[in-house]
């Protein structure tokens, strides 16, 4: 089931006010998705994340978000990315920008797990879909 909690206090980049980060967490499996930047702060032009990863996956299908360009870097561990039919292993300290119109998948296949930080210029319905994701619900393999 997924649960969502504030984790900790930051300061909102804009103004200056204290605001709660959220937490959605998979407690089954202890993936999680703490937001870093939000819709709300940043005029929907970013949905930053950290994304912590305790799940080994096989590799879902692919996805296309049309009209966003997504990136991710590794903090910590492995994850697979397949972008435009090639797959890559990042491991930690590597960053990758998958451009809007790129059908690409993610996944974990590190017994350690993975930590990485997300991207989603501009943001578009994806905190909803990491949440759903987290719930056990199957990403959409296309974005309108």
């Amino acid at each position: 089931m997924l649960a969502s909690r504030s984790h900790q206090i930051q300061r909102s980049r804009k103004e200056g006010n204290v605001v709660p980060m959220k937490t959605s967490e998979h407690h089954a499996n202890g993936d999680r998705v703490i937001v870093m930047v939000s819709a709300d702060e940043s005029l929907d032009a970013l949905f930053q994340f950290e994304y912590v990863c305790r799940t080994v996956t096989s590799a879902p299908k692919d996805h296309v978000h049309m009209a966003k360009d997504e990136s991710v870097e590794i903090l910590e561990g492995t994850l697979h990315c397949r972008a435009g039919g090639q797959e890559r292993i990042l491991s930690a300290g590597e960053k990758m920008v998958i451009p809007a119109g790129t059908p690409h998948a993610l996944w974990n296949e590190d017994p350690s797990g993975c930590r990485a930080i997300g991207e989603h210029r501009p943001n578009s319905r994806a905190r909803t879909t990491f949440e759903a994701h987290l719930a056990g619900v199957a990403l959409p393999t296309a974005e309108e």
